[in-house]
């Protein structure tokens, strides 16, 4: 599965990547594009890491990408 996301990096408040339609043994690729169009960062997570989910949270702080709730991606 994949999802793509648009921010915008002033906003303070956490994202949401919603997992909806996910299958139980499905990874997960997240795209992170600003407003602008460019790409931020891509991080893909294993279906174990997501188990029983329904959505992950990050936030964007000083150009950086913080996920949150103890998610990790496994690479990016």
């Amino acid at each position: 599965m994949e999802r793509n996301r648009f921010i915008h990096t002033l906003r303070k408040t956490p994202y949401k990547v919603d997992l909806r339609g996910r299958m139980p043994n499905e990874n997960l690729n997240v795209n992170i594009y600003g407003i602008d169009g460019n790409q931020i960062g891509r991080y893909f997570f294993s279906a174990m890491e997501l188990k029983g989910k329904n959505s992950i949270h990050f936030k964007f702080m000083g150009g950086k990408i913080t996920w949150l709730g103890g998610v990790n991606p496994v690479c990016h």
